[in-house]
């Protein structure tokens, strides 16, 4: 693993709370460790994303921070990919009509946290399926051989 993409909203930050997901910080500590190269890549419409990634000290963590105001396409993500062989970068992301169709775009592993209020999206194509699909942070660090429990995941691929 050279690469992850995270999405910000719904994957490691929780929106009404305006905190991490419990496993976040354990998760992005572990890949840290690993010398795992990071970047995050969410929406920002209005809401100060920034400050809330450096109020909640995670910014270290990460190789770049990128908040857009459009869509994810696969140009932003390629931006990040350029040399590396794609099965070695992981998008990770809540939303089958934007992470994970980007990545599986540009040829990437994909995971899709199903949490949140895309929960209930559905992949419409073999385009739009994850690799992997995770209920909570804590599950998909065992995917990466961290503590959690991989054996409560979903594999569909």
């Amino acid at each position: 693993m050279q690469l992850v993409i995270f999405d910000w909203k719904w994957t490691l930050y929780h929106p009404p709370s305006k905190q991490l997901l419990p496993g976040a910080k354990e998760l992005i500590e572990h890949l840290h460790a690993k010398d795992v190269k990071m970047v995050l890549v969410g929406k920002d419409q209005g809401g100060n994303m920034d400050e809330i990634v450096d109020k909640l000290d995670v910014r270290k963590y990460f190789h770049d921070i990128r908040f857009i105001k459009s869509a994810k396409t696969p140009e932003i993500f390629k931006e990040y990919i350029k040399e590396l062989v794609p099965d070695q970068v992981w998008v990770i992301g809540d939303r089958i009509r934007g992470e994970i169709d980007t990545g599986n775009k540009v040829n990437a592993r994909t995971v899709w946290m199903k949490v949140g209020n895309f929960s209930n999206e559905g992949p419409r194509s073999k385009e739009e399926e994850p690799d992997y699909t995770f209920h909570s942070l804590h599950d998909l660090l065992g995917l990466f051989g961290g503590a959690g429990d991989s054996a409560e995941t979903e594999a569909d691929g």
